[in-house]
């Protein structure tokens, strides 16, 4: 094996040729090339959040790119609900497994059934959109809150990678912990809470993670027919890494709790051909 000295020693033999020296510098641009391609995260760019006081739909508002040129970033649209309505949103739009809402992603069971429900679709970004409108049959549902991601710099074939989804029976919410199976990866946390509860009037989210992005209240005051709503956002550098939990205080007694992440661009297979000597 050449040694590092070695290798570099041989780089100054006057007997090397200018193709040689070429083809050696074209080697090096090219690895420079595919390192600087796949070492990046994908970007958090914003998130907007909506409420809704209870109707047949809730319209969530797209967040502007903050770079200016959005064609092509993800879109990740996720809605909590009282209850367990039928939830649609329109056609481009791709559910994130076990999240399709109806009978997904739901909470436990209380008096009144089902307490809530935590609906995540993804899509990747005309350019043009400013809002989603998502629909929850039947028209009486009770109240609802959402928010979109905005990401950046995603894989643009695959971005959903790995998800964890938990319920409880408490006022602490949580999404649950997950060790990562790749690197450079981001991280959304979600958690959705019932407030028909014991305790009146009911609990907003309060303690929230480092990293948490909102908390929303379905209404004010909150009734027996809201929810209350977390999310966090962060990155995860190594594969193997855990995300750990994050954990909210708040809520009446049933909530679920999700963590997906966000896979990273893949890299560039651009070859790049050494200069003629």
């Amino acid at each position: 094996m050449i040694s590092h000295t070695n290798h570099i020693n041989s780089l100054r033999k006057p007997a090397q040729s200018v193709f040689q020296r070429s083809r050696i510098r074209g080697s090096l641009s090219l690895f420079m090339v595919l390192f600087l391609t796949s070492c990046a995260h994908p970007i958090f760019e914003a998130v907007e959040t909506t409420t809704s006081a209870g109707s047949g739909s809730i319209t969530l508002g797209i967040p502007a790119s903050t770079r200016g040129t959005s064609a092509g970033d993800l879109l990740v649209a996720t809605v909590g609900v009282r209850g367990n309505p039928a939830t649609s949103f329109p056609s481009g739009w791709t559910a994130v497994d076990d999240h399709a809402g109806f009978n997904n992603a739901i909470c436990s069971s209380d008096d009144d059934g089902i307490a809530c429900q935590l609906s995540v679709y993804w899509k990747f970004a005309s350019g043009s959109e400013t809002s989603v409108n998502v629909g929850l049959t039947p028209a009486n549902t009770p109240q609802a809150a959402g928010a979109v991601f905005r990401f950046s710099k995603t894989h643009t074939v695959n971005p959903i990678g790995q998800v964890a989804t938990q319920n409880g029976n408490n006022n602490t919410p949580t999404a649950p912990n997950l060790v990562t199976n790749e690197k450079k990866v981001r991280v959304i946390q979600l958690v959705v809470s019932d407030t028909n509860g014991g305790s009146f009037p009911a609990l907003p989210l309060t303690s929230e993670p480092a990293n948490a992005v909102f908390n929303l209240n379905s209404a004010t005051p909150l009734t027996r027919d809201s929810i209350v709503m977390g999310g966090a956002q962060f990155r995860k550098a190594t594969a193997g890494s855990s995300t750990g939990a994050g954990v909210w205080t708040g809520g009446e007694n049933n909530w679920r709790g999700s963590t997906i992440t966000i896979r990273a661009k893949q890299p560039s297979t651009a070859v790049v051909t050494p200069a003629s000597p």
